[in-house]
């Protein structure tokens, strides 16, 4: 998967647990409703990180690009900080369905930012080697993130640990697969300068 597959693929999944999130607010707070908060948080976090490692840090060093990428961090840690503070107030019982749709909201438009702005500027900016290393930063971010996180809870296995788990699980068939992919075209070159 090139990077431009994974942040997609994390859209995907992002829009699935916003979906899902949706359906957990509105009545008191049970612990599968926090587990797919939880989960909606800890996706929202690593995918954050590994924006950050694969996109930001080349787009900050461009002029056209810079001014984007700060925005949507400072985007990104608002939302983040909102949907922490309604998961402490969820654990205390209060419910904030009103509050839930605005954060959806942001997310939202936070992600057709990212696709609307960020991927076009970074598709035509970048070079292939700069794209291939962003895959590979992404891969790494993302899995450092959510082993990170999935560390700090507790040993119960649900439905929102599993679908973590297979996040880990894909994130770690991309970085095979580019590590595939990347020691293929070494080797078609190899070829190439070989025969001439």
């Amino acid at each position: 998967m090139n990077v431009w597959q994974l942040i997609a693929h994390d859209h995907a999944y992002l829009a699935h647990l916003i979906a899902e999130s949706r359906y957990t607010f509105g009545g008191p707070a049970i612990h599968d409703r926090e587990e797919v908060l939880g989960g909606l948080i800890d996706e929202l976090a690593a995918h954050a990180e590994a924006l950050e490692a694969s996109l930001y840090a080349p787009l900050r060093h461009l002029d056209r690009t810079r001014q984007l990428a700060e925005d949507l961090h400072h985007e990104h840690a608002q939302f983040l900080g909102q949907l922490d503070a309604i998961a402490r107030s969820r654990r205390g019982g209060f419910s904030s369905k009103t509050g839930m749709i605005l954060d959806v909201a942001l997310i939202g438009q936070h992600l057709r930012r990212y696709t609307q702005e960020l991927i076009p500027a970074a598709q035509e900016l970048l070079s292939p080697a700069q794209v291939d290393a962003a895959a590979h930063a992404f891969v790494r971010a993302k899995m450092q993130t959510l082993k990170a996180r999935h560390g700090r809870r507790s040993d119960k296995l649900t439905l929102a640990r599993i679908a973590r788990a297979c996040a880990v699980c894909a994130a770690a068939a991309g970085i095979g697969y580019l590590a595939g992919r990347s020691a293929s075209a070494k080797g078609q070159k190899l070829l190439a300068t070989s025969t001439r």
